[in-house]
């Protein structure tokens, strides 16, 4: 791992720069260290990226997005450099929203991710306190794209892990996993034969199935002398053996209850 040097702004923090630095620090192999400088600082020399300052923007080394009439803001900026917008989208949302909150094309709402962030910043903004609350601002931003970026990786892993599985016990619609997958419900629709989903589960020893959302309004799961336990919704169902789940399904889409 090399270290990296990246110069920002002292003063009142954004959205825009915290979020730069964890890209950096989330989407590169590289130790990121970093500097807040004041604004009419000169000499950059030291440092291997600049973020939000010197009035310059060349996509390699400063990222002062001031510069660029591309409508970003420095994390804009920065996550092109890191070109991961087509595997991130959801990650790829929230810079949008950052750069149209920091560049005044549509102001974030109370509550929103730019807005918190700047509710972080100290009454003292040049006091000891502020470099306290700028590291808080890191983590804070670091935990949700760290987040983000793991559902995504997650919804390439469920997306995956259904292609390449097979039906259980030869019935159509009815994948069996080798291992549970979640956020498989927002792939589901990208595979229309799809109608449930079972997969034995290691810890509690038995069989499991819950139906895709669009078999619960066709035809919910019901109670059944198979099954040792069926949710009220009838989503969702649990059997204490494959030969048991296999009955079960059978009569379930014979359209029998038993």
């Amino acid at each position: 791992m090399s270290k990296k040097c990246v110069a920002t702004h002292n003063g009142v923090f954004h959205a825009d720069e915290i979020t730069a630095i964890v890209l950096l620090k989330l989407f590169t192999q590289d130790e990121i260290v970093v500097t807040r400088l004041p604004h009419n600082h000169k000499d950059f020399s030291q440092f291997d990226i600049v973020i939000d300052m010197a009035k310059k923007y060349d996509g390699v080394k400063f990222f002062d997005h001031h510069q660029n009439k591309g409508g970003a803001s420095s994390a804009g900026l920065i996550w092109k450099a890191l070109a991961q917008e087509k595997n991130y989208p959801t990650i790829s949302k929230l810079i949008s929203q950052v750069d149209k909150h920091d560049t005044g094309e549509q102001l974030s709402k109370e509550f929103e991710y730019a807005n918190l962030i700047k509710y972080m910043n100290a009454v003292n903004i040049y006091s000891k306190e502020q470099q306290i609350q700028f590291e808080k601002a890191l983590f804070f931003a670091q935990e949700i794209l760290k987040a983000l970026k793991q559902k995504e990786e997650l919804l390439h892993k469920a997306r995956k892990t259904l292609q390449q599985s097979s039906l259980f016990e030869n019935m159509q619609g009815v994948v069996f996993l080798e291992e549970f997958v979640v956020f498989w419900q927002e792939v589901i629709e990208e595979f229309s034969s799809l109608k449930a989903l079972a997969w034995y589960d290691k810890e509690q020893h038995n069989y499991k199935i819950r139906l895709t959302p669009k078999m619960v309004q066709k035809q919910p799961l019901h109670s059944s002398v198979f099954m040792e336990f069926v949710h009220p919704s009838g989503h969702f169902g649990v059997a204490k053996n494959k030969a048991a789940l296999r009955r079960y399904l059978e009569e379930y889409f014979k359209g029998n209850k038993i």
